[in-house]
C-alpha cells in the first residue's frame, strides 16, 4: 500500500511540475511580447509593420472623403481657414495656472501662430491628426469624429500591449456602424474586414470583457459600454436626466445587430442563445451632466487642454520623439 502511495505521490509533484513549468512558459512569453512591443514603440515601429498598416489609413481616408461627400452644409464643420478669426490660439483657453511646464509648452506650439497647418502632431500607422485639426478642441468646438477615432486607436494600442495581446477591453471607432462606410454593397463583415477594423480595433470576443462605442446622434455623442458577460448595454449620455428613457434605445438595438453580424464567425464558439440584440439597455449611473449643447461632456477648457496633451504625449504617438524636439527648439526661440 505504502509503495502505491509513493507512486501517485510522485505522480501528483511531476504533474505539479509540469503545470508549473507550463505556467513559467506563458509568462515568458508575456514577457517577450511586452518587451518586443516596447522595441516596436521605442523604434516608431518598423517600416514592415508600418506597410502592412497603410492599407487602413487608405481606406480611413476615404471614408472620410465619403463622409464629407454625404454631409449636408449646415451638418459640416466649415474648411479650415488660416485667417486668425477662425483659428484656435492657447491664449483662447484663458486658463489658470493648472497647466505643467511641459504641457503648457506643448499647447503653445499646437497652437501657434503657425502657416504649417498641414503639420502632423500625432501620427498612428493608420491615421494621423494635423495641427488644424486640433482647433477642434478648442473653447466651445464641436468634437471632431477624427479624434474619437484616434482616441480608440491608441486606446487599443494600450490595451494590447498590457494583456499580451489578448485584449480584454475593445475600443471601437464611432464610424464602425456608419452607413456612410464604404463598399455598402458587401456584407457588414466583409466591409469590416476591407477596412481593417478586426486587426485595427478587435480580437477574440472570448476573451473580451467589455466593447465600448461612441455613437454620434445628429451633432450629440454617447457612449455605449457593452459589458459581454453580463448581456448588458450602459448608455452613457450627458444630455440625459438620470431616470429620463433612453431616446437612442432603437438605434442601439440596430448596432447591436449589426455587431451579431460583423462578428458571426466568433459569436458561432459562443453559446446557442447568445446575442449582442438580446441584451439590455440600461442607463449608466453617475454621468456628469454637460451644462450646454455642444461639448458632449468636455465642459471644461482644461480637459480639452488633457486631451491633447494625452494625444500628444501617449507612447502610441509615432510622431513623439520629433515632436518633443519641435517643442523644444520652439519654446527656446521664443526664449531667445
Amino acid at each position: 500500500m505504502k509503495s502505491i502511495n509513493d507512486h501517485e505521490w510522485r505522480n501528483s509533484i511531476e504533474h505539479k511540475i509540469q503545470n508549473l513549468e507550463k505556467e513559467m512558459k506563458e509568462i515568458r512569453e508575456c514577457l517577450t511580447t511586452k518587451r518586443n512591443a516596447e522595441i516596436d514603440l521605442q523604434e516608431n515601429f518598423e517600416d514592415k509593420k508600418i506597410k502592412q498598416m497603410n492599407v487602413g489609413w487608405k481606406y480611413e481616408e476615404e471614408l472620410c472623403g465619403i463622409a464629407e461627400k454625404n454631409s449636408s452644409s449646415a451638418d459640416n464643420v466649415s474648411p479650415i481657414n488660416t485667417s486668425k478669426g477662425d483659428n484656435v490660439f492657447f491664449e483662447d483657453f484663458k486658463l489658470e495656472n493648472t497647466l505643467r511646464n511641459k504641457d503648457r509648452d506643448m499647447l503653445q506650439y499646437i497652437y501657434s501662430n503657425s502657416n504649417d497647418t498641414q503639420q502632423v502632431i500625432v501620427r498612428n500607422s493608420h491615421i494621423h491628426l494635423l495641427r488644424s485639426d486640433f482647433r477642434y478642441l478648442g473653447p466651445g468646438k464641436d468634437v471632431e469624429i477624427t479624434f474619437l477615432t484616434m482616441v480608440a486607436t491608441l486606446l487599443t494600442n494600450d490595451e494590447r500591449t498590457k494583456t499580451c495581446g489578448k485584449a480584454r477591453r475593445w475600443y471601437l471607432p464611432a464610424n464602425i456602424t456608419n452607413e456612410t462606410l464604404p463598399y455598402n454593397n458587401l456584407p457588414l463583415y466583409q466591409r469590416w474586414k476591407k477596412m481593417h477594423y478586426y486587426d485595427l480595433y478587435m480580437g477574440s470576443l472570448d476573451k473580451c470583457n467589455e466593447i465600448f462605442i461612441p455613437l454620434l446622434f445628429s451633432k450629440h455623442y454617447i457612449l455605449a459600454r457593452l459589458l459581454v458577460s453580463l448581456k448588458k448595454v450602459e448608455v452613457w449620455d450627458s444630455l440625459a436626466d438620470k431616470d429620463s428613457p433612453i431616446v437612442y434605445s432603437s438605434k442601439i438595438k440596430e448596432i447591436l445587430r449589426n455587431l451579431d453580424l460583423g462578428l458571426e464567425s466568433q459569436i458561432k464558439n459562443k453559446p446557442a442563445n447568445f446575442s449582442f440584440a438580446s441584451f439590455i439597455i440600461v442607463r449608466a449611473d453617475y454621468v456628469p451632466k454637460q451644462p450646454n449643447l455642444f461639448d458632449c461632456g468636455f465642459d471644461s477648457n482644461e480637459e480639452r487642454c488633457f486631451i491633447a496633451c494625452w494625444l500628444a504625449y501617449s507612447n502610441y504617438n509615432l510622431n513623439r520623439e520629433k515632436l518633443v524636439k519641435d517643442v523644444t527648439d520652439f519654446y527656446l526661440s521664443r526664449k531667445s
